[in-house]
């Protein structure tokens, strides 16, 4: 018992004393610039999480690098704005209350001072049904593409902007099993901005990584190339988009920045470190035993997160390793999935082993939906 209560004891230290970071890379479906520099802030630097505009005019290309990298983490950037004076974006859905006068969606959360009137979307009084047709919608359309999406945040603070649309984007993320933004996680700010150069931003990064106390921190920023493409985005107030989010993107892949990290001894997290609920996290070893179309499954299936789910993978549960699965060791349980080619990364053949992290919706209702993830231990 004594030799436990010490084990116990030495791993609550470890976590007391670690130092956690989750880097998120923001915009993605906005520009071809914008997708290929998020993808490479994932692989090749220190961002763990991308978010995706759907409405944006470069969704589908954004879709496909993701589909290509199954790894990396997504998470829906709800949006209910357009903000640069020469590309726009529109509501997915019919609704005159979030649109301007041209159809699309505002250009600020609210009116400012120095922009034209009419340019703020609060204060043309949306339609809170609007919202969430719209914000239900992106969710439904993004999940049909990448149905392994965890988190939701908001573009520029939109979605959450008010109490009654915050009050929207909480249900819609109950209702999708989604996380709705990183709460409880300490800011890293001072290192970016559009007046520093690339070679300030990637020394203020380290800087900023050498001063992290231990604990949860998180860092959102908006990687992009400095291209043909995006330095025709801008705003007035902010015309050298280009040039500041490819300095954002050097920070991010920096061997510099890289090699703080690593001295530091800071782990690199996602949201999906960040669980729903503390009760509903759990993780299981198996062997995929088989998948089925929808049609075929005997008993029932768990019901997922996915939307439109059309198979049914079923796994022989080797070993519990986190939390309470649906199933014991030695039996077997069913969930019904989207893409057996996106949720097993390609892993189909029966005796495959993978490791199972699974999250219930509602950790205390029988028949909640799950949202899972399968990797190969």
């Amino acid at each position: 018992m004594r030799t436990l209560l010490a084990a116990i004891l030495l791993l609550l230290a470890q976590d007391k004393d670690e130092i956690r970071l989750l880097v998120r890379a923001d915009d993605m479906g906005v520009a071809l610039g914008v997708n290929e520099a998020c993808i490479r802030s994932c692989k090749d630097g220190i961002a763990r999480s991308v978010e995706v505009i759907v409405p944006g005019p470069w969704f589908l290309d954004a879709v496909r690098r993701l589909q290509e990298n199954p790894e990396i983490d997504v998470g829906i950037h709800l949006c209910l704005t357009s903000e640069w004076e020469k590309v726009k974006w529109r509501p997915l859905t019919a609704s005159p209350s979030l649109a301007d006068k041209d159809g699309y969606f505002y250009p600020m959360t609210r009116q400012r001072k120095d922009f034209p009137p009419g340019t703020g979307l609060y204060d043309a009084n949306p339609r809170p049904e609007e919202i969430e047709r719209e914000l239900r919608t992106q969710i439904e359309l993004l999940k049909r593409h990448v149905p392994r999406i965890s988190h939701a945040s908001a573009h520029m603070g939109a979605a959450t902007a008010t109490p009654e649309a915050r009050a929207i984007a909480e249900k819609l993320c109950r209702e999708y099993g989604l996380r709705l933004e990183a709460k409880g996680l300490q800011g890293v700010r001072g290192w970016s901005g559009s007046q520093k150069s690339a070679e300030q931003k990637e020394s203020d990064l380290v800087a900023a990584i050498e001063k992290l106390t231990p604990g949860s921190w998180i860092i959102v920023e908006h990687p992009g190339v400095d291209t043909e493409e995006m330095r025709a985005m801008g705003h007035k107030g902010y015309e050298n988009v280009a040039a500041d989010r490819a300095g954002v993107t050097r920070a991010f892949t920096s061997d510099k920045v890289k090699a703080a990290i690593k001295a530091r001894g800071v782990k690199l997290i996602s949201h999906l470190d960040l669980p729903l609920n503390p009760e509903s996290s759990y993780a299981f070893s198996a062997k995929i035993v088989r998948v089925v179309p929808s049609g075929e499954i005997e008993g029932g299936a768990l019901l997922t997160t996915d939307v439109d789910p059309r198979w049914g993978v079923e796994f022989e549960v080797v070993k519990t390793l986190k939390g309470v699965p649906p199933a014991e060791p030695g039996k077997r349980v069913v969930y019904a999935i989207h893409s057996p080619a996106q949720t097993l990364q390609g892993n189909q053949a029966a005796g495959t082993e993978v490791v199972v992290t699974g999250e219930r919706e509602h950790p205390k209702a029988d028949a909640s939906r799950h949202r899972i993830v399968v990797t190969r231990p």
